[in-house]
């Protein structure tokens, strides 16, 4: 798994609804940066461990079994798990019954066929982002997959992983098709996935977060609903797991690419998280997604006014001296360290 599936862009290789700045060098930019780290730490399979995965995997669902799917079991044996992405697409393209089908499977009391079909959906999207295609093409023909979706989260009760891939499905949708969600239906989405008893894990979360701030037409929405910020603020660079705090990075590089003034930021707030993280993580899809999110922020004068009181030239110096990987990540930090102290020299001149 990993988030190449998931970038700021449509299937069709554009950016979604404006969804990045005219600015063809960014946009390549950023599509290089989720290619380059389309796997390892910092994915979200981080939701689970590959043992269970492959448990659910093994389960061969009988759909004429369940009342849910019985009527349609004819559909849902069409499609196949742990087979190429680009089969299923191919088979799901000439029957669209197939995702209505998969959608009536949520309702299924036990949980194996509920996580079966999930982790075949999440699989496929995460594997060959094209295949948001055929979601699209199905959301045309009105197969409807917010209802059944946020109905699994709604739930007083209900499996962890079901309850995280259903809410990485749903955002992703909305994420990369979002003509087809309201605000209303975003917002609501927001409330439910930090509902004070939740369903899903804290990953599952901000995950699911992520996702939605992918569309720039909900991000305004989005970021000053209640906890959503001080979740990805307030982020303990220190101890979160990689996973988690590389989502909580990956968030703020999307609110990086809104307009100066475009959304309420607490400038302050976020130089300082983005200085502990490079001061203390060592992980390098982190720390390179780090220094991007400053590069996009350096453009706000607010923040690039605190990126030099904070003090963080010294903290990107730093980290030339530690050794990485990937050579490329060297040039990224000298890059970015010539970049603050441009900042520094302008503010020196101006005082």
């Amino acid at each position: 798994a990993s988030d190449r599936a998931s970038p700021p862009f449509c299937h069709t290789g554009r950016s979604c609804g404006g969804l990045l700045p005219p600015s063809v060098s960014r946009m390549a930019e950023a599509a290089s940066l989720l290619e380059k780290y389309s796997s390892g730490t910092g994915s979200g399979e981080g939701l689970t461990s590959a043992e269970f995965r492959q448990t659910i995997l093994k389960f061969k669902p009988d759909w004429e079994k369940y009342d849910a799917t019985k009527a349609q079991a004819s559909h849902l044996k069409l499609v196949e798990a742990e087979v190429p992405a680009l089969k299923n697409k191919m088979i799901i393209q000439g029957d669209l019954q197939i995702l209505k089908a998969a959608m009536d499977a949520l309702t299924i009391p036990e949980e194996k066929p509920v996580q079966w079909i999930l982790t075949l959906l999440y699989d496929m999207l995460r594997e060959d982002s094209s295949c948001f295609s055929v979601f699209e093409e199905a959301l045309k023909q009105q197969v409807g997959f917010y209802k059944p979706l946020v109905s699994v989260l709604e739930r007083q009760s209900v499996d962890q992983y079901i309850a995280d891939k259903a809410a990485w499905l749903l955002t992703a949708l909305i994420g990369n098709i979002p003509r087809f969600f309201s605000q209303q239906d975003v917002k609501a989405v927001v409330a439910t996935l930090q509902r004070s008893d939740p369903v899903c894990s804290e990953l599952g979360v901000v995950d699911a977060i992520a996702n939605l701030l992918k569309a720039d037409s909900f991000r305004a929405a989005v970021w000053p609903m209640p906890g959503v910020a001080d979740r990805i603020t307030g982020v303990a660079a220190q101890s979160a797991s990689p996973p988690y705090l590389y989502k909580c990075i990956f968030a703020l590089w999307m609110l990086s690419f809104e307009a100066e003034g475009e959304i309420y930021f607490k400038e302050e707030l976020i130089i300082k998280k983005l200085r502990d993280v490079l001061t203390h993580s060592r992980v390098e899809k982190v720390v390179r997604l780090s220094l991007t999110v400053l590069r996009n922020f350096l453009t706000h004068t607010a923040f690039a006014e605190h990126v030099v009181e904070l003090g963080l030239l010294e903290v990107v110096q730093q980290l030339e001296f530690e050794k990485w990987r990937d050579s490329e990540l060297y040039d990224d930090i000298r890059d970015m360290a010539q970049q603050i102290s441009a900042q520094v020299q302008e503010m020196s001149n101006f005082d």
